[in-house]
This record gives structure tokens, sequence and C-alpha cells, in this order.
């Protein structure tokens, strides 16, 4: 189920966008970009998308939910296993 219209995706995706223009290191950018990708199915690019996370956390939760979603169910569980043992700070 999307509980979100395409017009509000496609609002949300130029914000982004345009953050990323004014400061392309700003923590949770592409994590952020990176789930709006993976909800419209876009999978692999919301893998390369979130693997520019600048943010360790945010990139490590990311990168579990992209590789669920590619179906590569073992990197997605060791990612899993990582956060286990090196939580944030």
């Amino acid at each position: 189920m999307n509980c979100t219209s395409s017009t509000e995706n496609e609002g949300a995706l130029a914000a982004l966008q345009n953050a990323q223009e004014l400061n392309p290191q700003l923590s949770s950018l592409h994590l952020t970009y990176g789930q709006i990708l993976l909800a419209r199915g876009r999978w692999q690019s919301a893998l390369e998308e979130i693997e520019k996370e600048t943010g360790d956390w945010e990139k490590l939760s990311g990168e579990v939910l992209a590789y669920h979603a590619l179906g590569r169910r073992e990197e997605s569980e060791k990612r899993i296993e990582n956060a286990h043992c090196h939580p944030p700070k």
C-alpha cells in the first residue's frame, strides 16, 4: 500500500535535490532519498544513493533495507549484525 501520491514523492525528491545542491554532506540526505527510491521500487538506485550517505548509522540502516529489497538477504543480515556490534554513539 502506498500512502503518498506521486506528486508528493516528486515534491520530496525535488526538495532533497535542492538540499543536496546546497549542502552535499548533509547527514541523512542520501538515506532519505534512498528511502523514497525504495518506496518507488527502484531498489538498485536506492542502494547506490544510500551508499553515498555520510552518516555511518544512517548508511548502515539504509543498506539493511536496500539489500533486503534486492533479495540479498545475507548482505542485509550482515549489516544487522554489524549494527548490533557497533551501535550509534
